[in-house]
């Protein structure tokens, strides 16, 4: 009995809280936040070549369905795909989605859901840190696998100046925007390897995150993180 009272609370307060979140997002009338930094191409700010890493020239592009590519179209103004290998032969595949719109109906796809949807299993999922010169950039680690492929991935996403990770955090800083009357634009960075050891596949993404971003202009980094490593933290 006192179960059954307590997932009814629950379910109430769940009920109000998207009940009030949806009035909010009716009466107000966002406007658009401007991306700093300017509106460059990915495939322009990004360079091919950084540390010891470099862009694999003989990776084939990745071809996709046409109602997979309208999708895309839909909810992306600008993409970017490639692998990089390291100095030992180490490979990470890295994509950069970027959208202008991230109200409710238009917000980036988090790979809880893209990778599920190409036939892979989600083994396990924990968030995490990277550590990197301009600061501690939180993430969420996900193992996946489909057949003999083990696929561990490490992303983020950037709403607006602020980098969330999972869902929650996701929705928190949408409605936070929406309270603003503002809708911001966002960013979806993930970084992948062919890799039956987690563990070391995410200590690889990490050391690679940091290379990268420790390689770039502050206006283009700020493009990936935010504000993290510009403002003190709280």
């Amino acid at each position: 009995m006192t179960t059954d009272l307590t997932m009814l609370r629950r379910s109430i307060f769940l009920f109000l809280f998207f009940m009030a979140s949806a009035v909010i997002a009716h009466v107000m009338t966002p406007l658009q936040v401007p991306r700093e930094g300017g509106k460059a191409s990915l495939a322009k700010i990004i360079p091919k070549e950084f540390g010891t890493w470099a862009a694999d020239s003989t990776s084939a592009p990745v071809v996709v369905a046409q109602d997979v590519q309208a999708n895309l179209d839909r909810y992306y103004s600008d993409i970017l795909t490639r692998t990089y290998v390291g100095a030992g032969g180490q490979r990470v595949m890295v994509s950069i989605a970027y959208g202008e719109d991230q109200s409710r109906t238009n917000q980036v796809h988090k790979p809880e859901i893209c990778y599920p949807a190409q036939g892979f299993s989600i083994l396990s999922e924990r968030k995490g840190y990277i550590e990197t010169a301009n600061g501690s950039i939180p993430v969420m680690h996900l193992a996946t696998r489909m057949g003999r492929r083990y696929e561990p991935v490490t992303y983020w996403i950037l709403i607006g100046n602020k980098v969330v990770r999972g869902a929650l955090e996701q929705n928190i800083a949408r409605i936070s925007f929406g309270l603003d009357g503002a809708i911001p634009d966002g960013l979806l960075f993930r970084v992948s390897s062919i890799d039956q050891d987690a563990q070391r596949a995410y200590a690889q993404q990490s050391r690679f995150v940091a290379d990268l971003l420790g390689a770039l202009d502050p206006s283009v980094r700020a493009r990936l993180i935010g504000s993290i490593g510009t403002v003190p933290a709280e």
